[in-house]
């Protein structure tokens, strides 16, 4: 059983790893990108980098680099914030192969447990013709645990990867749609000052 409660350890530690690295806290700031939008829409872009970078979510820190490359020029808005958010979002994906090949090992680790607790039932039916009840249910008993054993460690990691991968795919898209608003706000405002002239 050994191997199991590594893989369970292992795995809570992971769970409670990407569980704070995931908080939305720490991720986005639901009124970062209104900020951000209202200075653009002004092509106020120096005050929408301040904006950016008075958030300490992950985001903020990200959209003030893309505002920075963005007035640097050579990209457009929507390029510069997307780059700079891909690449901090990116290392979120951290552990998560970790807990899905926890999710993958445990039932096989389980299911060495079972062959051998049948080795030991079958061994013990050719020694005493299954006279002794006793040592068939040891031996049985003995596969059951350990195929419940590998069920129990892989079914919290395989539900516990698929919400963080849900979390991350909703993080993406959330900042995705944000970008767009700013891009739009940028071109609406783009268009009033041609207008104008």
């Amino acid at each position: 059983m050994w191997p199991l409660w590594t893989c369970s350890f292992v795995l809570i530690a992971l769970i409670i790893n990407r569980a704070r690295a995931l908080k939305r806290s720490r991720i986005i700031d639901a009124s970062l990108s209104t900020r951000v939008r209202d200075r653009v829409a002004k092509l106020d872009f120096a005050g929408a980098e301040a904006e950016a970078q008075k958030s300490s979510t992950l985001i903020g820190r990200a959209w003030a680099d893309g505002l920075r490359e963005f007035q640097a020029g050579g990209l457009s808005i929507s390029e510069a914030l997307s780059n700079s958010s891909g690449i901090a979002l990116r290392p979120l994906k951290r552990n998560l192969n970790h807990i899905a090949t926890i999710g993958v090992i445990a039932p096989m680790i389980g299911l060495i447990g079972t062959v051998v607790g049948m080795i030991i039932t079958f061994a013990t039916l050719a020694r005493t013709g299954g006279v002794d009840k006793t040592e068939l249910a040891s031996g049985l008993a003995f596969a059951l645990y350990k195929t419940a054993g590998g069920l129990i460690v892989a079914i919290p990691a395989i539900v516990a990867g698929r919400i963080f991968q849900g979390k991350i795919a909703t993080y993406a898209a959330e900042t995705e749609s944000a970008i767009q608003d700013v891009h739009y706000a940028n071109v609406h405002a783009r268009a009033q000052e041609e207008m104008k002239k």
